[in-house]
């Protein structure tokens, strides 16, 4: 040992602790093979347990993919399926078509006789062709539209779907709240009737949507609810919106900006909820054919 440098003294150590780690290593792997099943799962769950403290997991970053989506492509995608549920209801003109709605409203001639008014009661003039927006409420091909479309007995009927022309059969009408229902005596496969919403869904200063037809064109409103009273069961909902409407605005539907049905625009321009439109379809049976002008009142 004194005839070694510190070198040759420091390699030395090194050999020998590497030996006597072998053969540690070596008797405690003969040990272990020959002890009881206990200390060894002891032993092992000391070791993992000391590899869990020694190697910590690390940070996972998470990221986060924010999906914007706009109002306006919301309202495009349902103003685009609903449009497939408009129909232009027309009244064929003819000598024989009865011009008014209400009996009551009269207006004198010039020879003092007493007669019936179209100008009084909102229609066109005899003989001429009456047309309202009208939309789809059921795959069979059932359309609610204004009463403000509907003639005498005799009256025909058709509605416009795209660049087709289908016959109409009159169902029957809700005159207190100014619509009727007809339904198509050949309808077509592949109707899109409109879905509609709970009035308990509905809500004071939602946005609305009125479609339609003006001067050839395919036409949009939009407003927000600017009165509401859900009502009961003895009740009627209220709704009122901040939209204003034209003439010839009956019939139209009102939707919310995903495309479901609110109501519609009665005789009177007033606001139609929704629930009376169903109570209409629910008291009807397309099978019979209905009578005319069978007047339902809802209170209000």
């Amino acid at each position: 040992m004194e005839e070694l440098n510190k070198t040759q003294i420091i390699l030395l150590a090194i050999f020998i602790t590497l030996v006597t780690s072998v053969a540690t290593g070596v008797i405690v792997v003969t040990l272990m093979d020959q002890a009881p099943p206990g200390v060894t799962q002891t032993v092992n769950r000391v070791v993992e347990r000391t590899i869990e403290r020694v190697i910590s997991p690390g940070k996972v970053e998470k990221t986060e993919v924010k999906q914007i989506v706009r109002e306006d492509d919301t309202i495009v995608s349902s103003v685009k399926t609903v449009r497939q549920s408009l129909v232009k209801v027309v009244r064929q003109g003819a000598s024989s078509d009865v011009a008014f709605s209400n009996p009551d409203l009269q207006v004198s001639s010039i020879s003092g006789s007493i007669e019936s008014s179209s100008l009084a009661s909102g229609y066109l003039a005899v003989g001429e062709d009456v047309s309202r927006v009208g939309f789809i409420v059921s795959g069979d091909g059932l359309i609610m539209t204004s009463n403000e479309v509907l003639g005498g007995s005799g009256s025909a009927y058709y509605a416009i779907l795209g660049d087709s022309k289908y016959n109409l059969k009159f169902i029957k009408s809700n005159d207190y709240n100014g619509i009727a229902l007809f339904s198509m005596e050949q309808a077509p496969k592949g109707l899109v009737p409109i879905d509609a919403l709970s009035i308990d869904q509905v809500s004071l200063g939602q946005t609305v949507i009125t479609l339609g037809f003006d001067s050839g064109l395919n036409t949009l409103t939009m407003g927000y609810i600017s009165g509401l009273k859900v009502g009961n069961a003895s009740s009627t909902p209220i709704i009122k919106t901040s939209i204003r409407p034209t003439e010839n605005w009956s019939g139209r539907p009102i939707i919310d900006i995903n495309g479901f049905l609110i109501g519609m625009y009665g005789s009177d321009n007033d606001v139609v909820p929704y629930v009376v439109v169903k109570n209409l379809i629910d008291s009807s049976n397309p099978k019979t054919g209905g009578n005319n002008a069978t007047s339902t009142k809802t209170s209000q």
